[in-house]
């Protein structure tokens, strides 16, 4: 077939979109079939995920957002230079705040078409690589659900490293859409990149490895255009360091939490128990050695099978986590974008066996664990922020600007920002002040515009 470079049989590398794209009969039947399968088995699993209740992180992120000024957000968007607390997410964030308020399903539909989105892009792009709509098809279901992403499924919290997600893809799709026939980019197409990429770091700092994985890119492609990629990969490496090193600045959030804080030693660790969750073992199953001993695995795989894709893809496994694998662990939706990674891998593994594309999605089927997702926890039933929220709402829908609230008593025991964060963007005061009785003096409980006060499962207005 013209434009493609083929080794053992395999499209290595070489077979992009900007190549004549040959149909066979029926190929759209059964493009759709495996979409309605894709989309089936993920809202078979995962579909409870749209009934969940804010969380604390919610309320945090989304006070955040409420706090920064429009203009500030919309600029630290199109900068990496930012101490903004991930901006892209922010504005999203405050999007929805603005149209809907306090009402979660709209966060849940807009973070499950992020999910979505990226499981078309990862198919896209797994096409682009490889030049087979059927690996393609294979990953993105591999990818579609993983039941130890329940903070995904639970928590728009995780918006971060969906949001991403999304314009990793997308920026890694374009690169390779445009750089397929080796093309240099013109500026408008530099620029379209550069604002990706920035999207992706203000999304969350997982983007940093773009320019490596860009680069292996361009190294692993049998016809290499290095020379023409210097202008690109240098755009966006730039990028990223300048972006980094603005995140650890004084100004910035991330430079003074803990949570943040480098440990050199917890790499090995951290993978061990990243893998242990990806597998949906137990906890402590693996240890570092095993850890290490399947990522070598990867590679001796793809040596074996002298599959260029493999490796590639071993790579991207190896190089997309470090961002979060030498600090305090994180669950498995932190490693959201190298589980991209495994997807492909396996993918373009199962394409190798000559078997009917439906009879290898049943394999992956059978291949797939699931451990129990506590959907209940989150359900608004059991939710401290959902009592508050309706205890609020049936007595008082609406206050006066910079209102006194007094608490006698709360479900927030121990909390001392949640409460105020979520009563103050329940009436959309920034300048509400929220008393709770161990803090405040009889003057201010006559001076307070509301008082409330707590029985179990909801508030009741006394004044």
């Amino acid at each position: 077939m013209p434009g493609l470079s083929l080794i053992d049989g395999e499209v290595c590398l070489e077979a992009l979109p900007a190549r004549k794209v040959y149909r066979i009969p029926g190929e759209a039947a059964k493009a759709g079939l495996v979409s309605v399968f894709i989309l089936a088995w993920f809202f078979l699993h995962s579909w409870r995920g749209l009934l969940v209740y804010f969380s604390n992180d919610d309320i945090m992120n989304m006070y955040w957002a409420r706090e920064t000024p429009l203009w500030r957000l919309l600029l630290s968007v199109l900068v990496p230079f930012t101490t903004v607390y991930r901006p892209t997410g922010a504005l999203l964030y405050r999007c929805l705040y603005t149209l809907f308020g306090l009402e979660p399903l709209p966060f849940r539909i807009a973070f499950y078409a992020l999910l979505l989105t990226n499981l078309f892009l990862l198919y896209k792009a797994t096409c682009a690589i490889t030049g087979r709509r059927a690996v393609g098809a294979i990953a993105a279901f591999v990818a579609s659900f993983h039941s130890r992403f329940s903070d995904l499924y639970l928590n728009n919290g995780t918006i971060y490293d969906v949001l991403c997600g999304s314009f990793y893809l997308g920026t890694f799709y374009y690169y390779i859409s445009m750089r397929g026939r080796g093309r240099s980019l013109r500026l408008s197409q530099l620029l379209a990149l550069y604002l990706l990429a920035v999207a992706a770091l203000n999304s969350k700092e997982m983007a940093a490895t773009l320019p490596i994985v860009l680069l292996l890119y361009e190294l692993f492609r049998p016809s290499r255009h290095i020379l023409s990629s210097a202008i690109p990969l240098s755009l966006l490496s730039m990028v990223m360091a300048i972006g980094t090193w603005a995140r650890f600045r004084d100004a910035s959030r991330l430079m003074h939490n803990d949570l943040y804080a480098m440990h050199l030693d917890l790499g090995l660790y951290n993978t061990a128990v990243y893998l242990n969750d990806l597998l949906c073992l137990k906890f402590g199953s693996l240890n570092e050695f095993a850890a290490a001993a399947i990522i070598a695995a990867l590679f001796g795989i793809a040596v074996l099978a002298r599959s260029r894709l493999l490796l590639f893809w071993a790579l991207f496994i190896l190089i997309t986590p470090l961002p979060v694998l030498f600090i305090p662990h994180r669950s498995l939706y932190a490693f959201y974008i190298p589980v991209f990674g495994w997807a492909a891998f396996l993918a373009t593994l199962l394409s190798r066996v000559p078997l009917p594309l439906s009879v290898t999605l049943t394999v992956a089927v059978l291949l797939v664990r699931h451990v129990p997702i506590p959907w209940a926890e989150a359900m608004p039933a059991h939710s401290k922020l959902y009592a508050l929220h309706q205890g609020l709402m049936a007595t008082t829908p609406s206050l006066p600007p910079r209102s006194r609230v007094l608490f006698l008593n709360d479900a927030f025991q121990g909390e001392a920002w949640t409460p105020l964060m979520f009563v103050r963007l329940t009436y959309n005061d920034l300048d509400l002040k929220l008393l709770r009785s161990k803090s405040v003096t009889e003057q201010d409980r006559l001076a307070a515009t509301a008082v409330f006060d707590y029985v179990p499962g909801h508030m009741i207005r006394l004044k």
